[in-house]
């Protein structure tokens, strides 16, 4: 296949194979000592693992293996620093997903800032410095790699989760190699992967920004690709065509210019809350809260989700406005559904009683509202919640 090199603030390196020269690319970086952090999850991981051992070796680097720990996090996140620290670690190389992405960029971070993970995440903290940060990915949502934004979970003593999230250019990696056949490791099934692909796009689309027409129109056109490419894999789980589409879609939607950084926040917040409080992956949360914020907007904004729903789903223009949010809500029901995801509170065991827990975790009453492209209260959040009953 075609090989693609573009230089932004990270390099990206898409083809066959490019993960043979890591060690090279590393030691022009003047890397020395790598952290080589990465998840066994499977014996293809394990040839990946042993083909990147060899690669930096061969290139006169030292390397030290530190393995994920998604049970136990943030243990794993403090014992990388350690070993960092300790072992004088001066180039961090992250091989695998989403998880290892923001918990690699960490350890990075924190070895270089304050040796405490969680200063990061001070309010008033001044991240400026960080190990300098080479991924390869083996996920299909591989754009988040890209992106100058960490987040980890917490759990707490009741049992509920607390994010902590940074944003700092200094989480940029120096670079990120992606290919169709590294994308089919990923233990994260094609599923959920559409899910994630899905809601940082639709996210993108109802964002205010400044490129309005142009950017309703790019996502329109990627997401009806992301969800062609989908049906293409069903047939034919490693088409190579498709999950480059699928790959190139997560990509644009963290690097594409005319989007804006700050993307609408109300769903996201919503859903790391669903997550918090009943620990679900976060794509069960996120089917549970697009449908009812598109169900919300539909009184504020019908004629922005009559446009979402004839460009993806090519619902009739013929119809107005109103009589197309419904079927825009219906059909983005059915799209979670058809993944067999929830819709419902109860598919997950909760009910109206827990709402007041979400909107708790949310941040209310502290705070004042949520959302960019529309501010919701704790009222407005309560009554979106409750059409998931």
């Amino acid at each position: 296949m075609d090989h693609y090199n573009n230089l932004i603030k990270t390099n990206i390196l898409f083809g066959d194979n490019e993960e043979n020269g890591v060690g090279r690319l590393i030691k022009y970086q003047v890397g020395s000592k790598v952290l080589l952090y990465y998840s066994k999850t499977s014996v293809k991981i394990s040839n990946l693992i042993d083909k990147v051992k060899r690669s930096l070796k061969n290139s006169g680097l030292e390397v030290v293996e530190h393995l994920f720990n998604d049970s136990d996090l943030i243990n794993c996140i403090s014992d990388g620093i350690k070993l960092c620290t300790n072992e004088h670690v001066d180039y961090v190389l992250i091989v695998g997903g989403a998880k290892l992405f923001s918990s690699g960029k960490i350890i990075a971070a924190a070895s270089a800032h304050s040796k405490n993970l969680f200063e990061l995440f001070k309010s008033d903290s001044d991240v400026e410095i960080s190990l300098p940060v080479g991924i390869i990915s083996t996920t299909i949502c591989g754009g988040l790699a890209l992106d100058n934004y960490v987040s980890i979970q917490r759990k707490l003593d009741d049992s509920t989760c607390v994010y902590h999230e940074c944003r700092s250019n200094i989480f940029y990696p120096e670079f990120v190699v992606y290919s169709p056949e590294l994308c089919q490791y990923d233990s994260v099934s094609l599923e959920c992967s559409l899910v994630r692909i899905f809601s940082i796009m639709a996210e993108r689309f109802f964002s205010n920004n400044k490129a309005q027409l142009l950017s309703e129109k790019t996502v329109v056109v990627m997401l009806k690709t992301v969800l062609a490419s989908y049906e293409k894999l069903k047939e034919k789980t490693n088409d190579a065509q498709s999950l480059s589409n699928l790959i190139f879609a997560s990509i644009n939607a963290h690097i594409n210019p005319m989007f804006n950084i700050t993307i609408d926040s109300a769903t996201r917040t919503l859903s790391n809350a669903v997550v918090s409080v009943f620990s679900i992956p976060l794509e069960h949360a996120a089917s549970l809260v697009f449908p009812s914020w598109f169900t919300f907007m539909k009184n504020k904004n019908a004629s922005k989700l009559a446009t979402f729903g004839r460009g993806v789903f090519d619902l009739p223009s013929d119809l107005n406005d109103n009589e197309v949010a419904m079927m825009t809500i219906q059909r983005v029901k059915k799209f979670f559904s058809d993944l067999s995801l929830p819709v419902k509170w109860s598919q997950i065991g909760a009910d109206a009683s827990d709402i007041d827990r979400i909107l708790f975790k949310v941040g209310f009453p502290e705070i004042n509202s949520i959302g960019t492209f529309e501010k919701l209260s704790k009222l407005d959040c309560e009554v979106l919640l409750s059409f998931a009953i």
